[in-house]
């Protein structure tokens, strides 16, 4: 199902401060400068990496660590639904797409709540945002990618499996190789989108209205989520 663009964040306060939603714009616009100057200091290895590998597939790069896929850590935390909770205002993808673009487009956000309207809806009206929940080792999308732009992210601790965009050709390897959908193309940039768990304070986890997101510690859950390939 296509997502909608409609603004989940106008009418809303952050985080009880003061201000509208050009507060939270503003704040999040800052936190997006952080993450682009983070994205480029580990984009320049992995980019090095690439030509000096061939642009073989099966390997990782973070900073100047060069490890085999068959060693990819587990990761430190992933972001849980609560179906009980969610009240379907679509807050976090609003939250999730200004972080990361600067604007708010549900459509580009690195979460769903729309996938499973459809299946819900009409059934036991629950339905939750759907997040990576990054995979256990040996882990699809970072197999499939062709350049290693699919990375693990020891810098920040989380260990998150995270594109990094200027790395990436557009293939969609890595969304057709993920078993429930969670990898994203952007039609504006021509690249992949994925969680990378906001390096370890999710935005969309704090600005949730009915505490339906948690950051919790990593736990296997692949084999409890109905795979959609």
């Amino acid at each position: 199902m296509d997502r909608q663009d409609r603004d989940p964040l106008e009418g809303h306060e952050s985080g009880g401060e003061q201000g509208s939603s050009t507060v939270v714009r503003r704040d999040y616009l800052e936190a997006l400068i952080t993450r682009r100057q983070f994205l480029k200091r580990v984009a320049a290895p992995a980019a090095v990496g690439v030509v000096a590998a061939g642009g073989f597939a099966g390997w990782a790069y973070s900073n100047s660590v060069v490890f085999a896929m068959s060693e990819a850590p587990d990761a430190t935390g992933v972001v849980l639904g609560d179906a009980t909770r969610c009240g379907t205002c679509r807050r976090c993808e609003g939250v999730c797409s200004m972080v990361n673009t600067g604007s708010v487009r549900p459509s580009v956000a690195r979460l769903s709540v729309d996938k499973t309207r459809n299946e819900h809806l009409w059934s036991d009206g629950q339905f939750f945002p759907e997040t990576c929940l990054q995979c256990k080792d040996p882990v699809p999308c970072l197999s499939a990618c062709p350049t290693t732009a699919l990375q693990i992210d020891r810098d920040s601790g989380t260990n998150a499996r995270i594109i990094v965009e200027r790395a990436c050709a557009g293939c969609r390897k890595c969304e057709e190789a993920c078993p429930y959908q969670m990898i994203f193309f952007n039609e504006d940039t021509m690249k992949e989108m994925k969680c990378h768990l906001c390096f370890g304070d999710p935005y969309c986890v704090k600005e949730c209205p009915t505490q339906a997101l948690t950051y919790a510690p990593w736990v296997d859950l692949t084999g409890e989520r109905a795979r959609r390939k």
